[in-house]
């Protein structure tokens, strides 16, 4: 019985330390604005402030299970009261944000038939690359994990 005991102990110390879902909060440069991305293998959950969990509304939901983890970046730009986030290929599955303050677009603009990420990298845009968690442009803004 005590070694049962131990053994769901165990199991239990070990699935608490593996988080399913990962967190970012990205910040314009004055920190007054703040976007929380959390997300896991099948879904995307972008919320216009700052919370350790999924809000029962005001929340963008997007379907990402179908994008490759090395193509999985979020491009995003701070603005009056508001922001702009790309994020390539994913589908929105539910949106309860405010989009005349808010905006999501699943493709980055096209200049001469390209994607362009040039204006993600001006001042408060920044631009994460998902596949290793790792920042690939912040001008003026601030990533916390």
């Amino acid at each position: 019985m005590r070694k049962l005991l131990l053994f769901v102990f165990i199991i239990f110390i070990f699935s608490s330390c593996f988080k399913r879902e990962k967190v970012i909060y990205i910040y314009n440069d004055s920190k007054s604005e703040c976007v929380t991305i959390i997300w896991n293998k099948k879904f995307r959950y972008i919320i216009p402030e700052k919370c350790d969990k999924i809000p029962k509304s005001k929340y963008l939901k997007l379907d990402i299970s179908h994008i490759s983890l090395s193509d999985d970046y979020i491009y995003v730009c701070f603005h009056n009261k508001g922001w702009k986030l790309v994020n390539p290929s994913a589908i929105i599955a539910y949106s309860g944000i405010d989009t005349s303050q808010y905006k999501f677009e699943s493709d980055l603009p096209i200049i001469d038939k390209v994607p362009n990420q040039l204006k993600f990298t001006q001042h408060n845009c920044a631009i994460f690359g998902v596949k290793y968690m790792e920042v690939c442009s912040q001008n003026g803004t601030n990533i916390e994990f």
